[in-house]
């Protein structure tokens, strides 16, 4: 399996899926970061992985890989508006704005990752953000944009389905699932 971890920094995902894979197949993961990625390559000589390549590069802009994967997952920056039980003092600093800026970052993202995506190979999208600009209205306008993309079913189904008829998607929120909020959807390439 060939996979794209994007904002992979600091590691655990790519550490995780390393696990998940038995260091077999290959994981490529991008990040913006500099510093991040120094963390990101620790994680990864700790977990003895293998398979896992770094790259530093911006999502926002044309990746500088040419490969189809098997999974692309994108995990953005976000507003982070499902960890403010930890933070409650960065709800001051969100605005209307902020929200419509960050949802245009990961528009841009979820864009090139789609370049990406093989045949039948799948695209998760994953925030810690609960606001439907940032989620379910970004999908929505995925999905009118690449109708070569289908919502399938995430697993294992852990929260409530998603918002504006979005079943397929799961949300996490702090309230009930005694967690970050999450939102969480899995897009399949059929054609």
């Amino acid at each position: 399996m060939t996979v794209l971890d994007v904002c992979a920094a600091p590691g655990a995902k790519t550490a995780h899926m390393v696990q998940l894979m038995q260091n077999k197949g290959k994981i490529f993961s991008i990040d913006y970061s500099r510093r991040r990625m120094h963390i990101w390559k620790r994680q990864i000589k700790r977990m003895d992985a293998k398979i896992a390549v770094p790259f530093i590069a911006d999502a926002g802009h044309t990746l500088p890989l040419r490969l189809s994967a098997d999974l692309v997952i994108l995990d953005p920056p976000c507003t982070s508006t499902g960890t403010f039980s930890k933070t409650p003092s960065a709800k001051w600093r969100l605005t209307k704005r902020s929200v419509l800026h960050m949802a245009q970052t990961q528009w841009r993202m979820l864009q090139q990752c789609a370049e990406h995506v093989k045949e039948e190979g799948h695209l998760v999208y994953s925030t810690c953000s609960i606001t439907l600009e940032e989620n379910e209205m970004l999908i929505e306008k995925f999905l009118k944009w690449y109708p070569e993309f289908t919502l399938v079913e995430t697993q294992p189904r852990i929260g409530l389905p998603g918002l504006r008829g979005q079943a397929e998607c799961q949300r996490l929120y702090p309230h009930l699932h005694n967690c970050n909020g999450f939102f969480i959807a899995k897009l399949l390439k059929t054609g």
